[in-house]
């Protein structure tokens, strides 16, 4: 549910269709930052996802991230993060919004 409510948001979308249509799928709200300026409202939330990209639960897998951002109550950018583990390490992955 986490994954299918991002993919249908694009950037220009209002932080009402975002946060309050779709933000029962998002998870658990883990950050919220407000930065007012001259020029208006900049808001970044950050949610925690315990879906895993294509459905498959992989217990070596951290949740996926949400963040977006706002600016005057417009969405400006949007990005879905996971990690993976390798023999070597981690890797960061990220999921881009839709422009």
């Amino acid at each position: 549910a986490c994954m299918e409510a991002f993919k249908t948001l694009r950037a220009g979308d209002s932080k009402q269709t975002v946060l309050e249509t779709h933000g029962k799928n998002f998870g658990e709200l883990y950050t919220e930052f407000c930065n007012f300026t001259n020029q208006g409202t900049k808001e970044y939330y950050r949610f925690v996802c315990d879906s895993h990209p294509n459905d498959i639960f992989d217990e070596t897998q951290n949740p996926l991230y949400l963040e977006f951002c706002f600016e005057n109550g417009i969405l400006t950018d949007g990005n879905v993060y996971y990690r993976t583990y390798t023999e070597t390490g981690t890797e960061k992955h990220k999921i881009e919004l839709q422009k």
